[in-house]
Protein backbone atom coordinates (compact mmCIF):
# COMPACT_ATOMS: atom_id res chain seq x y z
CA UNK A 1 0.00 0.00 0.00
CA UNK A 2 1.12 3.59 -0.41
CA UNK A 3 1.22 5.98 2.13
CA UNK A 4 2.17 8.79 0.15
CA UNK A 5 -1.57 10.16 -0.02
CA UNK A 6 -1.41 9.72 3.53
CA UNK A 7 1.36 11.95 4.61
CA UNK A 8 0.19 14.71 1.48
CA UNK A 9 -3.04 14.94 3.34
CA UNK A 10 -1.12 15.12 6.71
CA UNK A 11 1.06 17.75 6.03
CA UNK A 12 -1.44 19.91 4.15
CA UNK A 13 -3.32 20.98 7.49
CA UNK A 14 0.30 21.84 9.34
CA UNK A 15 1.62 23.73 6.21
CA UNK A 16 -2.04 25.46 6.09
CA UNK A 17 -1.26 26.36 10.06
CA UNK A 18 2.03 27.32 9.07
CA UNK A 19 1.09 29.59 6.61
CA UNK A 20 -1.47 31.06 8.80
CA UNK A 21 1.02 31.42 11.41
CA UNK A 22 3.21 33.46 9.12
CA UNK A 23 0.76 35.92 7.67
CA UNK A 24 -0.76 36.36 11.03
CA UNK A 25 3.18 37.09 12.28
CA UNK A 26 3.48 39.77 9.32
CA UNK A 27 0.20 41.43 9.90
CA UNK A 28 0.97 41.88 13.51
CA UNK A 29 4.52 43.21 12.61
CA UNK A 30 2.63 45.30 10.24
CA UNK A 31 0.04 47.02 12.79
CA UNK A 32 3.29 47.19 15.30
CA UNK A 33 5.09 49.27 12.74
CA UNK A 34 2.31 51.67 11.87
CA UNK A 35 1.54 51.85 16.02
CA UNK A 36 5.17 52.67 16.13
CA UNK A 37 5.24 55.70 13.96
CA UNK A 38 2.55 56.98 15.62
CA UNK A 39 4.18 57.03 18.69
CA UNK A 40 7.34 58.67 17.36
CA UNK A 41 5.02 61.50 15.97
CA UNK A 42 3.58 61.59 19.77
CA UNK A 43 6.93 61.45 21.26
CA UNK A 44 7.68 64.47 19.26
CA UNK A 45 4.44 66.63 19.99
CA UNK A 46 5.32 65.76 23.77
CA UNK A 47 8.61 66.90 23.95
CA UNK A 48 7.59 70.02 22.42
CA UNK A 49 5.08 70.03 25.23
CA UNK A 50 7.39 69.06 28.03
CA UNK A 51 9.32 71.87 26.91
CA UNK A 52 6.54 74.61 26.96
CA UNK A 53 5.22 73.77 29.89
CA UNK A 54 8.82 73.73 31.54
CA UNK A 55 8.56 77.34 30.47
CA UNK A 56 5.66 77.77 31.77
CA UNK A 57 6.41 76.36 35.46
CA UNK A 58 9.49 78.59 35.21
CA UNK A 59 7.61 81.64 34.69
CA UNK A 60 5.48 80.89 36.81
CA UNK A 61 7.43 79.97 39.89
CA UNK A 62 9.24 82.71 39.66
CA UNK A 63 5.90 85.13 40.33
CA UNK A 64 5.20 82.39 43.27
CA UNK A 65 3.17 80.37 41.39
CA UNK A 66 2.15 76.92 40.07
CA UNK A 67 1.29 74.90 37.42
CA UNK A 68 -2.86 73.90 37.48
CA UNK A 69 -2.74 70.57 39.00
CA UNK A 70 -4.86 69.22 36.17
CA UNK A 71 -2.63 69.91 33.94
CA UNK A 72 0.15 68.85 35.74
CA UNK A 73 -1.90 65.28 36.57
CA UNK A 74 -2.25 65.37 32.77
CA UNK A 75 1.45 65.68 32.03
CA UNK A 76 2.43 63.00 34.11
CA UNK A 77 -0.62 60.86 32.70
CA UNK A 78 0.81 61.73 28.97
CA UNK A 79 4.07 60.34 29.72
CA UNK A 80 3.02 57.33 31.47
CA UNK A 81 0.74 56.37 28.69
CA UNK A 82 3.62 57.06 26.31
CA UNK A 83 6.16 54.79 27.89
CA UNK A 84 2.91 51.81 28.14
CA UNK A 85 2.66 52.20 24.67
CA UNK A 86 6.66 51.92 24.03
CA UNK A 87 6.81 49.04 26.38
CA UNK A 88 3.94 47.30 24.97
CA UNK A 89 5.36 47.73 21.14
CA UNK A 90 8.41 46.65 22.96
CA UNK A 91 6.54 43.26 23.80
CA UNK A 92 4.39 42.97 20.54
CA UNK A 93 1.27 43.95 22.32
CA UNK A 94 -0.44 45.52 19.37
CA UNK A 95 -3.68 45.66 21.32
CA UNK A 96 -2.34 47.54 24.63
CA UNK A 97 0.34 49.83 22.37
CA UNK A 98 -2.92 51.45 20.51
CA UNK A 99 -4.68 51.75 23.52
CA UNK A 100 -1.62 53.60 25.47
CA UNK A 101 -1.43 55.39 22.22
CA UNK A 102 -4.75 56.80 22.38
CA UNK A 103 -4.27 57.39 25.60
CA UNK A 104 -1.35 59.69 25.23
CA UNK A 105 -2.88 61.45 22.21
CA UNK A 106 -5.87 62.50 24.29
CA UNK A 107 -3.50 63.99 27.18
CA UNK A 108 -1.48 65.29 24.41
CA UNK A 109 -4.38 66.65 22.55
CA UNK A 110 -5.34 68.60 26.49
CA UNK A 111 -2.09 70.02 26.98
CA UNK A 112 -1.62 71.72 23.38
CA UNK A 113 -5.20 73.28 23.81
CA UNK A 114 -4.03 74.53 27.49
CA UNK A 115 -0.85 75.85 25.69
CA UNK A 116 -3.32 77.69 22.53
CA UNK A 117 -1.94 75.49 19.99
Amino acid sequence: TDNTPHTAAAASPSNEAAAAQAAAAKALEAELDQIEKELDQLTSRAGAVNSSLDNLKNQQGSMGLGLRGDMAAKQSSMKNNLAKAQDAISRNDAERAKRYTGLAEKDIEALEKFLGR
